[in-house]
C-alpha cells in the first residue's frame, strides 16, 4: 500500500469521525430528532451539487485538485448514503416500537380512567359517609342534649357542603345542602326555644316594668352562651334559599343574624298587636305613634345590646354592629307599616302630607340622633318610590303655593318683624324663606341627588312665582313709591337675594350643582340659583332707581325758585354765611323728609345704596340744571357754595361720617364759581377752549371734574361769560 493510499484512508477516517460527531451532536439522544435526517440529507445534497458545479467550472485549470476533490466527494456521498441507510433502519425500528407504545398508552389510559372513576366514586362515597356520620353524631348528641358537640358536627357538615359549591355532582351537592339545612333547622329550633326562655330571665324585651329590673349574673351568662350558639349555627349566605317576596314592600333590607332575629320576635309581636287590626292604637292619621314606639325601643335596648351582646359578636369575629342590626330590624317593621298606610292615605291630601311630615321627622331622628347608617334603607326609601314621590312633589307644590297666597294677602305681610330693625325683614320675606328652609330640610335627607334636584327645581319655581307676584303688586304701587309698599318690597327682594346667595354656595347646593353639571350641556358657570339671583338683583336695582328717582322728582319740583334765583346779581351785601338761601329751603326740606322716610323704611344696606345713588344724581342735577343754566357773580358762587357745603351736604351726615367725598364734583364746581379772581390766561383759555392752558392754570383746583366740565363751569362766571367780556 502506497503512502498516498494511506493518506487518503486517514483523511477518509477523519471525515467519517467528524461526520459522526456532527451527526451525534445534531441528533442527540432524543428519538424525535431523527426527523431531522431528511433535512440533513437535503442540505448535504445541495452542498454536493454546489461542489459539483464548482468543480465543473474550474476543472480545466486545476485538474489534479478537481480529481482529488471529486474522489473525496464520492467517498463522502458513499458514507452519507450508508449513514442514511442506517438511519432508515433505525427509523423503521422506532416506528415499530412506537406502534407498540401507542397500544400500551391506550391500554394504560383505560386503566387510569377506571382508576380516576373509582377515585371519584370513592370521594363520592366519602362525602356521603361524612354526611351520614355527621347526621348520626348530631342525632346522638342532640339526644344527650350536648349542644356544643352538635354544633361542632353541624359546622363540619356545613363546611363539607360549602366545599361542593363548584362541584358538578348536582345530586350529591343538593343532598348535602338539604341535609345541612335540615340540621340547621333542628338546631335553630332547639336553641331558639332555649333562647326564648332565657330572654325572659334577662327581662327581655326591656319595656314597661322591665326598665327598672336587673337580671342575675347566671341568667346573663346563659343568655350570652345562647347568643354564641345561634351565631355558630348561622347558615352561610351561599346555602340560603333566595328570599321569597312576602309583602308589597319594595325596599330591600339586609338579612339579620340569628340572635337579632330572635331578639326582635317579641317586639314584632307587640308591634303587630298595637299597630294592626282594629286596635285603638292603630290609627291611620297617627303615624307618629308607631314611629315614636320604634324610637323608644331603640333607645331602651341600646345599652343592653352594647353591653351583653356585642362582646359575643366580637369574640366570634362576627363583623356586625349589634345595635345597627337591631335598629335595622325595627326600622323594617315601621317601613312595612308605612308602605301599607301610604297605599291608603295617598288619596287624602291632608293625611298624606301629615304622614310624609312624620316620616321625615322619624328619618331625621334615626339618622342624626341614633346614627342609623345612610347605607341602610329607611322611610325615605318608601317615599321616593316613583308613584309616591310624584305625589309628594305635587303636595309640596300645592301647600307651598297656598302658604304663599296666604302670606301675600295677610294684613301684616309688609310689616317689619320686631327685633330686626337693621335688616327691616318683612313678614313676607321671613315666611317665604322659612318655607324654603323647611322644604330644604325635608329634601336634604333624600339619598339620591336626582330626587333632591327635583325639589330644588320646585324651589326655583316658587321663588320665581313670588317674584312675579311682587311685580304685580308693584304695578299698583307706582303712583307714590316712597309712601307705598315699594320700600318693603325692596327689603323683601334684598333679603331673599342675600339668603339665596349664601345658600347657593353651601356644600349641599354645591354638591347638587356638581351632580347636575355631569348631565347638563348648559355652560353656565354659576350656581343652581344663579339665574334666579340675577333676576332678583335686577329687580332690586330697578326698585332702588325708582325710589331714587322719586326722591329727586320732588326735589326737582321744588327747586324752580332756587334754579331761577338771581345768581348773577348777588353782591357782598347779599351774602349771609349763617343761613341757607330762602329759595333753597323747599327743595332741601323735600330731600331731608324723603331721605328720613326711606331711612325708616329701608334696611341699612338698601338705604346705603339709595342715598349714594341720590347723591350721585343730585350732583348731576345741580351741575346740569342749576350751574349750566345760570350765570354767577363771585358772590353768587359763594352763596351756592355756602348752601351746598353748610346745608345740603350736612343732610347726609346722619347716614355717613364722611359725606363730602360723594359731593366732590359739585363742590369743585362751586369752588370754581366762587374764586375771587381768575388769571387772565385761564379766562382766555376758557374762551378759546384751550383746555391745556386752562389745566395749567387750575391744576390744583380740579381733580374730580374733567377739563370740559371745568371749562363749562367757568364759562358761567359773570367775569368770564363771553357776552360780558
Amino acid at each position: 500500500m502506497t503512502v498516498e493510499t494511506v493518506t487518503k484512508l486517514e483523511q477518509r477516517e477523519k471525515i467519517i469521525k467528524k461526520t459522526k460527531k456532527w451527526l451525534n451532536e445534531r441528533l442527540g439522544n432524543d428519538v424525535d430528532n431523527l426527523m431531522l435526517v431528511n433535512e440533513i440529507y437535503e442540505d448535504w445534497s445541495k452542498k454536493k451539487n454546489q461542489l459539483e458545479r464548482s468543480l465543473a467550472s474550474v476543472s480545466s485549470e486545476v485538474p489534479s485538485k478537481v480529481s482529488d476533490a471529486a474522489r473525496n466527494v464520492d467517498d463522502a456521498c458513499i458514507f452519507i448514503n450508508k449513514t442514511l441507510a442506517e438511519i432508515d433502519g433505525m427509523l423503521e425500528k422506532i416506528k415499530n416500537q412506537t406502534v407498540c407504545s401507542e397500544k400500551l398508552y391506550w391500554n394504560l389510559k383505560e386503566y387510569f380512567d377506571k382508576i380516576n372513576e373509582l377515585d371519584r366514586f370513592l370521594s363520592y362515597l366519602k362525602v356521603l359517609k361524612t354526611a351520614q356520620e355527621a347526621s348520626n353524631s348530631l342525632k346522638s348528641n342532640l339526644s344527650t342534649q350536648d349542644v356544643d358537640k352538635s354544633i361542632f358536627e353541624y359546622n363540619l357538615l356545613c363546611n363539607t357542603s360549602l366545599s361542593l359549591m363548584d362541584s358538578k355532582c348536582t345530586h350529591l351537592k343538593d343532598f348535602l345542602f338539604q341535609t345541612t339545612k335540615y340540621w340547621n333547622g333542628i338546631l335553630k329550633e332547639i336553641i331558639s326555644n332555649e333562647f326564648t326562655n332565657i330572654m325572659k330571665s334577662v327581662n327581655w324585651p326591656i319595656v314597661g316594668t322591665n326598665l327598672a329590673s336587673s337580671p342575675s349574673t347566671d341568667a346573663l351568662t346563659r343568655f350570652q352562651n345562647c347568643v354564641g350558639h345561634l351565631l355558630k349555627i348561622q347558615l352561610p349566605a351561599e346555602l340560603k334559599d333566595k328570599p321569597v317576596v312576602s309583602s308589597s314592600l319594595q325596599v330591600s333590607f339586609p338579612s339579620l343574624t340569628l340572635p337579632i332575629i330572635q331578639l326582635l320576635i317579641p317586639l314584632r309581636k307587640r308591634f303587630l298587636y298595637h299597630f294592626t287590626g282594629s286596635r285603638q292604637t292603630n290609627r291611620i292619621d297617627k303615624p307618629e305613634w308607631y314611629f315614636t314606639q320604634i324610637l323608644s325601643w331603640i333607645r331602651d335596648h341600646e345599652n343592653f345590646l352594647q353591653t351583653w351582646v356585642q362582646p359575643i359578636y366580637n369574640d366570634l369575629n362576627v363583623d356586625k354592629v349589634v345595635v345597627v342590626e337591631f335598629m335595622c330590624g325595627l326600622v323594617q317593621m315601621s317601613v312595612e307599616k308605612l308602605q301599607c298606610d301610604l297605599e291608603e292615605v295617598q288619596y287624602d291630601d291632608t293625611l298624606f302630607s301629615h304622614t310624609v311630615d312624620e316620616a321625615l321627622g322619624y328619618e331625621r331622628e334615626l339618622r342624626q340622633v341614633h346614627s342609623y347608617p345612610l347605607s341602610l334603607p329607611g322611610p325615605l326609601h318608601v317615599l321616593t318610590q316613583a308613584q309616591l314621590f310624584v305625589k309628594w312633589i305635587r303636595m309640596e307644590k300645592k301647600f307651598a303655593r297656598e302658604k304663599m297666597d296666604a302670606m301675600l294677602i295677610s294684613d301684616s305681610a309688609w310689616y317689619t318683624l320686631s327685633g330686626l330693625d337693621d335688616e327691616k325683614t318683612t313678614e313676607v320675606a321671613h315666611t317665604f324663606l322659612a318655607l324654603i328652609s323647611t322644604m330644604t330640610d325635608r329634601y336634604s335627607l333624600l339619598p339620591q341627588p336626582g330626587h333632591r334636584l327635583q325639589f330644588v327645581e320646585l324651589e326655583l319655581e316658587l321663588i320665581d312665582d313670588l317674584r312675579v307676584s311682587l311685580l304685580q303688586i308693584l304695578h299698583l304701587e307706582r303712583a307714590d313709591p316712597i309712601n307705598s309698599k315699594v320700600p318693603a318690597i325692596l327689603n323683601t327682594v334684598h333679603h331673599l337675594k342675600t339668603a339665596l346667595e349664601q345658600y347657593d354656595v353651601s356644600p349641599t347646593v354645591l354638591l347638587l350643582q356638581h351632580y347636575k353639571s355631569q348631565y347638563s350641556t348648559n355652560e353656565n358657570d354659576g350656581g343652581i340659583f344663579h339665574e334666579t339671583i340675577t333676576l332678583l338683583e335686577r329687580l332690586q336695582v330697578q326698585l332702588l332707581e325708582e325710589l331714587s328717582a322719586a326722591v329727586l322728582m320732588e326735589v326737582k319740583a321744588r327747586s324752580r325758585p332756587y334754579r331761577k334765583f338771581r345768581w348773577f346779581s348777588l353782591t357782598d351785601d347779599d351774602f349771609d354765611g349763617t343761613s341757607v338761601t330762602q329759595e333753597a329751603c323747599p327743595m332741601f326740606q323735600a330731600l331731608a323728609d324723603n331721605l328720613h322716610k326711606l331711612h325708616e323704611s329701608l334696611s341699612e344696606k338698601m338705604f346705603g345704596s339709595l342715598w349714594r345713588m341720590v347723591s350721585s344724581q343730585l350732583n348731576n342735577f345741580l351741575y346740569e340744571e342749576l350751574i349750566l343754566n345760570n350765570t354767577f357773580s363771585i358772590t353768587g358762587g359763594r352763596v351756592l357754595e355756602k348752601d351746598i357745603m353748610k346745608f345740603l351736604i350736612p343732610l347726609f351726615q346722619q347716614y355717613t361720617s364722611a359725606p363730602i367725598p360723594y359731593f366732590f364734583p359739585i363742590k369743585e364746581a362751586c369752588n370754581l364759581l366762587s374764586l375771587p379772581s381768575l388769571p387772565i390766561a385761564v379766562k382766555k383759555a376758557v374762551l378759546t377752549e384751550n383746555l391745556h392752558e386752562m389745566k395749567f392754570g387750575l391744576s390744583e383746583k380740579i381733580k374730580h371734574l374733567n377739563l370740559e366740565q371745568a371749562a363749562a363751569v367757568l364759562s358761567h362766571r359773570i367775569d368770564v361769560a363771553p357776552s360780558l367780556i
